[in-house]
C-alpha cells in the first residue's frame, strides 16, 4: 500500500512490466539501474524526487532464492524528506555563517595515538579565510604541518580530553591574526575562527599611542621640574 503512494502504483500495474509504467519520480532511470543491479549482483542506492516536495533514498538489490540464483531485484523506497530538509537547513546556516567553520577527524597509529587530522568538511567562510579551494581528502599537516605545532598539540588536547580551547594565532604566511575555538566531536573537534587583523593592528595602535601619550607627560613633569 506505501509504494502505490510513492511511485504511482495502482493494483492492476501487477504482472505488466516495468517499462509500461509511469512515476512521478524525477532523475530516475528505472530500467537501467535495476539492470545493471542484475548483471553486476551489487546494491544500488541513490537519491530521488517526486514532484520537488519528496525526497527518497531507492534501494535496488538482487532477489536471490535459495540456491543462490539471482531471480530478479527488490527495490525499496525509503521516505527521507524529513532528513534532506534538516541537511539543507543545517548546510544553509553551515555556509551562511560569517565564521570559518572546520571538521576535523582524528587520524591514529596502531597505538591510537594522534598523528593527524582529516578535514571531513569546511563552510564558505572558512575557505575564504584560509584561502583554500578544497580540502576534500586533504589533512592538517599536509597544510598546516609547518605551521607552530603548539596549534596542533592543542587540537589532540581537545580530540582526547573533551575540553574547549580558545586562542589567538597569526599565520606566518600573510601576517593575519586569527581567534579560534575548538571543541571536541566525537574522534575529531570542530573548530571556529575569525579574522581579528584590525582588531588587532587598532588595539596595538591604541597601545602605541597610549605609550607615546605616557611618554610625552613623562617628558613635561621633568622640564616643569
Amino acid at each position: 500500500p506505501v509504494v502505490t503512494r510513492q511511485v504511482n502504483l495502482i493494483a492492476t500495474d501487477i504482472g505488466r512490466s516495468i517499462a509500461d509504467i509511469s512515476t512521478k519520480m524525477s532523475n530516475l532511470d528505472f530500467i537501467n539501474d535495476i539492470k545493471g543491479v542484475l548483471q553486476t549482483g551489487k546494491p544500488l542506492e541513490k537519491e530521488i524526487s517526486v514532484d520537488d516536495s519528496k525526497a527518497y533514498l531507492m534501494r535496488i538489490v538482487p532477489y536471490v532464492r535459495q540456491n543462490n540464483q539471482v531471480d530478479g531485484a527488490v527495490v525499496n523506497f525509503i521516505d527521507v524528506t524529513e532528513i534532506k530538509t534538516l541537511n539543507n537547513t543545517l548546510a544553509a546556516v553551515f555556509n551562511s555563517s560569517t565564521s570559518g567553520i572546520i571538521a576535523m577527524q582524528a587520524i591514529r597509529d596502531d597505538n591510537r595515538s594522534i598523528i593527524d587530522f582529516r578535514f571531513i568538511s569546511a563552510n564558505d567562510a572558512a575557505k575564504r579565510l584560509m584561502k583554500l579551494e578544497a580540502i576534500a581528502n586533504s589533512t592538517y599537516n599536509g597544510i598546516y604541518g609547518h605551521l607552530d605545532r603548539r596549534v596542533f598539540e592543542t587540537y589532540i588536547h581537545i580530540t582526547e580530553t573533551g575540553e574547549t580551547a580558545s586562542f589567538q594565532f597569526q599565520n606566518p604566511a600573510t601576517s593575519r591574526w586569527f581567534e579560534i575555538v575548538g571543541v571536541k566531536m566525537m574522534d575529531g573537534l570542530v573548530i571556529t575562527f575569525n579574522d581579528i587583523t584590525e582588531q588587532k593592528v587598532a588595539s596595538e595602535k591604541i597601545a602605541q599611542g597610549y605609550e607615546a601619550l605616557k611618554l610625552t607627560k613623562d617628558e613635561l613633569e621633568n622640564t616643569n621640574f
